[in-house]
């Protein structure tokens, strides 16, 4: 038996580990891109992606504190909380490209070469958060279905849809749907603690 919080240590700082490698590739791609900035043909669609993943990485970093519900893990709980945050990270890794060749890179077909990985990995990190959120014991059996499980699987299914179509009025009402359940559902995520004491010596 070990000491309260340790459990919660030990898988926080697992998954921070995998979030922080996919932020440092978004990142590192998006760097890329802006040193050979003149070489690049630059496309809203993409950029409005890889934003909608940066948010989704920030919130995932709030989605950590539930796990300080769980008292006890088991190998297959262990990757069912990691699931969601491994396809993110493919995701992450995926929306932008990892290099601008000698004869640049035109962003726009890039996104559209890319989409159905992109997008089935999103979808798949969306359903894989709702046996997470259950495992963390997030809510009660009618919010799962009603606040979660519902919704979660609308937008994976309009991934799905974008994945499998190059139709762009599609891919922008998709990432608007994206954008406005982040605006509702984001600035709502907080954590809350004591301050720190600094000792004085």
């Amino acid at each position: 038996m070990v000491g309260a919080g340790t459990l919660f240590s030990y898988l926080s700082a697992f998954v921070t580990i995998v979030l922080a490698l996919a932020l440092s590739d978004l990142l590192s791609s998006f760097h890329r891109l802006l040193r050979r900035a003149r070489a690049v043909r630059w496309a809203a669609l993409p950029i409005a992606a890889a934003l909608f993943v940066l948010l989704l990485l920030i919130s995932e970093f709030f989605s950590i504190w539930s796990m300080t519900l769980i008292d006890r893990v088991s190998f297959t709980g262990l990757v069912v909380l990691l699931l969601p945050n491994v396809f993110v990270f493919l995701a992450a890794s995926a929306v932008l490209p990892d290099e601008v060749g000698a004869d640049g890179i035109d962003l726009d077909h890039f996104y559209f070469d890319n989409r159905l990985y992109f997008y089935l990995t999103l979808a798949c990190a969306l359903a894989a958060d709702g046996p997470r959120a259950a495992m963390a014991g997030e809510a009660d059996l009618a919010g799962l279905l009603l606040d979660i499980a519902l919704p979660t699987m609308l937008i994976a299914s309009l991934f799905i849809a974008m994945a499998l179509s190059r139709r762009r009025w599609l891919h922008w009402s998709g990432l608007a749907v994206a954008y406005a359940l982040v605006a509702v559902n984001f600035p709502a995520q907080t954590i809350q603690a004591p301050a720190a004491v600094v000792g004085q010596g």
